[in-house]
């Protein structure tokens, strides 16, 4: 690991609209802070600005921005509620504005190194999925954006150390990736642990022409598993970071993923989107799909 003393914070921005998904999201930022991620966390909440059908004779525009202002302070909150009780220093922010717009431009703004957001939440988060909202923050954000399923209230007690599985595919955005997961380890207390993983279709057309399957498919996958993870691997060692390399064959690039990261009890998933590489289309938009579809732990997407 970095040595204490070259360790800075990692800044989250967590967009919040007092949904029960938002609310995990927050939670997860505070127990990856108990896991030993230094942290710094700014909250923020989004209005959409009044439309005109919003306003008439018996509800004046003054009404309806002080009914959007009295809400926002309450989603906010809720929000500082749960942190303070896992004693995170935080900030709270709220803008009026188109919410994915609001989102993307306040993490420039800001210079946060990731955005977290509630998986299926509502409101400005809504649909984290498959909406539109969390869909454009993902596609057009410079940074990471962190997709958070439902996680538990904050225990009072440690957490166990930060995991962190990196799915990669030799692609440029899978590089990216493994920038992201550096970052955070580099921030991280010495318990955190990296491993790196590269998942190889099991069905290839050299299997197909030539046969001799299992020879065949062996050297096919130790020679990609290779290549996928070559550039993270001298990436790591010239920061002094440990890991752990795995590759695995499967037909279902989404579960390997998945079921890595259960079996080696991962905090987060890192992975880039819409990935080429040795395996082409391996990281595409769809396996990232499955992923967070199917995942019970935060997912990173590094675009």
């Amino acid at each position: 690991m970095n040595s204490p003393d070259l360790k800075q914070t990692v800044h989250f921005l967590v967009a919040v609209d007092g949904s029960e998904p938002s609310l995990a999201a927050l939670r997860w930022v505070a127990q990856t802070a108990s896991a030993g991620l230094r942290v710094q966390c700014t909250v923020l909440a989004v209005q959409h600005p009044v439309m005109a059908g919003e306003v008439s004779a018996l509800a004046a525009a003054s009404v309806t921005i002080e009914a959007r202002a009295h809400e926002a302070a309450g989603i906010l909150a809720q929000a500082s509620a749960v942190l303070r009780q896992a004693g995170l220093p935080h900030a709270t922010q709220t803008r009026v504005d188109d919410p994915a717009n609001a989102v993307i431009e306040q993490a420039q703004a800001l210079g946060c190194d990731a955005i977290v957001i509630g998986r299926r939440g509502h409101g400005v988060l809504r649909s984290a999925l498959l909406g539109s909202v969390s869909a454009e923050v993902v596609r057009s954000a410079s940074v990471p954006v962190i997709v958070v399923g439902a996680v538990a209230a904050v225990p009072d007690t440690p957490q166990s150390p930060l995991r962190i599985l990196v799915a990669l595919d030799g692609s440029d955005c899978a590089l990216r990736a493994a920038d992201f997961a550096a970052l955070l380890l580099s921030n991280a207390d010495s318990r955190g642990q990296l491993h790196l993983l590269h998942v190889d279709s099991t069905q290839t057309l050299a299997e197909t022409i030539f046969g001799q399957r299992e020879r065949v498919l062996a050297h096919w996958s130790a020679k990609h598993a290779q290549e996928a993870l070559a550039g993270p691997r001298s990436h790591f060692e010239r920061q002094g970071i440990s890991f752990t390399k795995h590759a695995v064959s499967s037909d279902d690039p989404g579960q390997a993923i998945l079921q890595t990261a259960r079996d080696l009890d991962c905090t987060v998933v890192v992975m880039g989107t819409r990935g080429l590489g040795p395996v082409a289309g391996m990281l595409l938009g769809s396996v990232a799909q499955h992923v967070l579809a199917k995942a019970a732990l935060a997912v990173a997407l590094v675009r």
